[in-house]
C-alpha cells in the first residue's frame, strides 16, 4: 500500500508540475493552435490497470471529448489444453487543459477480463481454471507529442474491481474466489494519430 501511495504522490506532483506554467508563458500559448484538433483518430497499444491491454484505438469527437477503445483477443490451442483470453475496456476522456503539443484529460472508463484455460489430460477428467472480471473508475491523464504524429499518454486512475477467480489445481485456495477491491491503478499507451 506504501508503494502505491509514494507512486500516486509522485505523478501527481509530475503531473502538477508538467501544468503548471508562469504567466509569461501562458501568454506566449494563447495563440498556438492545439496540435492534436487536426487528428480524429489514433491507434497504438496500452496497458492499463482500469480499461485493460492490448491494442487502442481512440477517436477524437469534439474539441475537448474523446472515446477510447481497448481490445485484446487471444487463443491457444495445444493437445491436452485450450486457452482464452479476451481483455476489452473503453474509456471516455473530457480535456480539462491543452497546450500546443500536450493535453490533460479527466477520465471516466472501465473493462471486462475473460480468461479461461481448459485442461484434457489422459487418465484425468477434464478442469479448468478461469480469472474473470470487470473494473469501472475515473481518472486523470496526460498525453502529449513524442514525434511528429507519434503519441504517447500516462494515466492514473481510482476504482472498482471484481475478480473470479479459480487456479486450484497449482496455486493457493487463497486465491480462488471472488475478490472486490477499490484501488489506484496507473496506464501507459502509444499511439500514432492520424
Amino acid at each position: 500500500m506504501k508503494t502505491v501511495l509514494s507512486a500516486f504522490i509522485i505523478l501527481f506532483s509530475c503531473s502538477g508540475a508538467l501544468f503548471a506554467q508562469n504567466e509569461s508563458s501562458m501568454e506566449s500559448m494563447e495563440g498556438t493552435q492545439y496540435t492534436y484538433n487536426k487528428y480524429y483518430n489514433t491507434i497504438g497499444s496500452e496497458a492499463s490497470m482500469l480499461t485493460g491491454y492490448g491494442i487502442m484505438y481512440k477517436r477524437r469527437l469534439s474539441e475537448n471529448l474523446h472515446f477510447k477503445i481497448t481490445v485484446l483477443p487471444y487463443f491457444h490451442e495445444t493437445e491436452s489444453t485450450s486457452d482464452v483470453l479476451v481483455t476489452i475496456g473503453g474509456q471516455l476522456q473530457i480535456d480539462v487543459v491543452q497546450y500546443q503539443y500536450m493535453r490533460g484529460y479527466l477520465l471516466f472508463g472501465g473493462a471486462y477480463h475473460y480468461d479461461k484455460t481448459y485442461y484434457t489430460y489422459i487418465n484425468q477428467p477434464p478442469y479448468d481454471n478461469h480469472d474473470i472480471g470487470f473494473s469501472v473508475g475515473t481518472g486523470f491523464g496526460a498525453e502529449t507529442r513524442l514525434y511528429k504524429q507519434l503519441s504517447i499518454h500516462g494515466e492514473i486512475s481510482y476504482g472498482f474491481y471484481r475478480t473470479d477467480r479459480n487456479f486450484s489445481n497449482y496455486l493457493s485456495s487463497s486465491t480462488n474466489g471472488y475478490e472486490r477491491t477499490l484501488s489506484f491503478g496507473v496506464g501507459l499507451g502509444i499511439g500514432f494519430m492520424f
